[in-house]
């Protein structure tokens, strides 16, 4: 849920908050597992909500965390697009499915793997946003 948000922020810079019901038709979740994920973000101090608009907005914290997140399954993506072949349009379930369980020198092998395209500190490309990706 972090990465969703960062994802949607990312795609519009300008924009502030997230209305709960444009983020619930983002991902298959239900609207009870959606709630659960915000209130456990939110008592985490990654979240912030106005609730009188039911929208949402990263905290610094927050920033940081989803963006780790973010960066770390692009980072398997990438891996699994350029070395598993797997196609960019099937890698985002598999990289979900394994990317809660990459311990950090896993991650770390990632980075030096891939550092001659990314630099260490640069997120990689969304291989599903338009013209994102290989």
């Amino acid at each position: 849920m972090l990465r969703e948000l960062y994802e949607m922020f990312e795609q519009d810079p300008d924009r502030v908050s997230v209305p709960y019901d444009e983020l619930l038709e983002r991902r298959s979740w239900s609207r009870k597992r959606l709630r659960r994920m915000l209130e456990h973000a939110s008592r985490d101090g990654w979240i912030t909500e106005n609730v009188s608009k039911m929208e949402f907005a990263l905290t610094d914290r927050g920033q940081t965390e989803a963006k780790r997140l973010t960066r770390r399954h692009r980072l398997w993506e990438l891996y699994l697009i350029r070395y598993a072949d797997i196609a960019p349009q099937r890698v985002d379930r598999d990289a979900d499915a394994i990317e809660h369980v990459l311990e950090p020198e896993i991650v770390a092998e990632l980075e030096t793997l891939l550092d001659n395209e990314l630099g260490k500190t640069r997120m990689p490309d969304d291989p599903h946003a338009a013209g994102g990706g290989t």
